[in-house]
């Protein structure tokens, strides 16, 4: 059985975020994608591609599909190699404390882009952020798993500002 590919990031307070390509788009179906991230205990799916994005990677039912093996999802759209927008901000907001919950309960977040780490690394930095950890620290967390995590200049300005 062909496996969906995810990289593990686990902190010392025990929070787990899995780094992970897009469901469905790396030649393991969508339903079973995430049936898999289900049974890893992930509690909950972070998507940072737009719906034009998903569309095109043709993978238009992951909110569906993730209702369907129940795990939460949430989208922040943040275009590639570039900063969260307004509507970013606004969701961000609206559902922080819940993302925020999830983890602090000891269950595992998959935070996934088209590949899986650029914009995935710069999510899965704000949340270590909103976590209690300082910019050093969270830059120093996500790098284990991607050395060059946070290197596109403008995510990495955006971060520091953040």
């Amino acid at each position: 059985m062909t496996t969906h590919p995810f990289d593990k990031l686990q902190t010392e307070s025990g929070y787990t975020f899995f780094l992970t390509p897009c469901p469905g788009t790396q030649g393991v179906a969508l339903f079973s994608s995430l049936k898999q991230l289900k049974e890893a205990n992930v509690a909950g799916v972070i998507t940072l591609m737009s719906d034009e994005e998903l569309i095109q990677s043709g993978v238009t039912g992951l909110e569906a599909g993730c209702a369907s093996v129940e795990l939460f999802w949430w989208q922040f759209p943040i275009s590639d190699d570039g900063i969260p927008t307004e509507v970013f901000k606004r969701r961000w907001r609206k559902h922080l404390h819940q993302i925020l919950h999830v983890i602090t309960q000891g269950k595992t977040v998959a935070v996934h882009s088209k590949g899986g780490s650029g914009r995935t690394c710069l999510m899965i930095g704000l949340l270590l952020l909103a976590l209690g950890h300082t910019k050093a620290q969270s830059r120093q967390l996500v790098s284990r798993v991607w050395p060059n995590a946070l290197s596109n200049p403008t995510q990495s300005q955006f971060f520091e500002c953040f």
